[in-house]
């Protein structure tokens, strides 16, 4: 197992994800959303609707 940092930052109403420190582009978004379970970066977005720090357990070899 494997667990990598996340953040979530809403300034001034523009979104930031950082995984390990590094900014995540809007299609890498998009991979997040859909391998955390969800349709798309919107419903991510809907459910992350505002600041969070965390940690993402990976049961695989994938990592962002």
């Amino acid at each position: 197992m494997k667990i990598q940092k996340i953040s979530i930052k809403f300034i001034n109403e523009k979104l930031t994800v950082k995984i390990d420190g590094g900014i995540l582009n809007p299609r890498e978004i998009e991979t997040l959303a859909i391998n955390d379970g969800f349709e798309n970066s919107e419903e991510f977005f809907c459910f992350f609707n505002k600041d969070y720090q965390g940690e993402i357990l990976h049961f695989t070899k994938l990592r962002y």
